[in-house]
C-alpha cells in the first residue's frame, strides 16, 4: 500500500488519477474521501468525487493524498 503523501511534497500529476485523499477543516475533525486534483488556467482545484463539488467550496483543505491501488487481476479472484 501506497504512503501518505503532504501536497507540499507534490500533486498528483494527471487530472484523470482518482486518489484518496485526507482534508482538515478549522472547526471538524480530518475527513478521508475520494478525489481528482485538477489545474486547468493556472487554477488549483481537488474535487470531491462523493459530493460532486471543490473541497474549497466547503471549507475543507487537502492536507495529503495517495493512488489508489491497482484493482485486483482476474486470477486474484478465487470463488468459494
Amino acid at each position: 500500500m501506497s504512503e501518505w503523501i503532504s501536497v507540499k511534497e507534490r500533486l498528483p500529476r494527471s487530472v484523470i488519477n482518482k486518489v484518496l485523499v485526507w482534508t482538515e477543516h478549522d472547526d471538524l475533525c480530518g475527513y478521508i474521501g475520494f478525489a481528482h486534483y485538477e489545474k486547468y488556467n493556472g487554477e488549483e482545484a481537488w474535487w470531491d468525487l462523493e459530493h460532486g463539488e471543490r473541497f474549497d467550496k466547503r471549507g475543507w483543505r487537502v492536507t495529503y493524498w495517495m493512488p489508489l491501488p491497482e484493482p485486483p487481476k482476474e486470477e486474484d479472484h478465487v470463488e468459494g
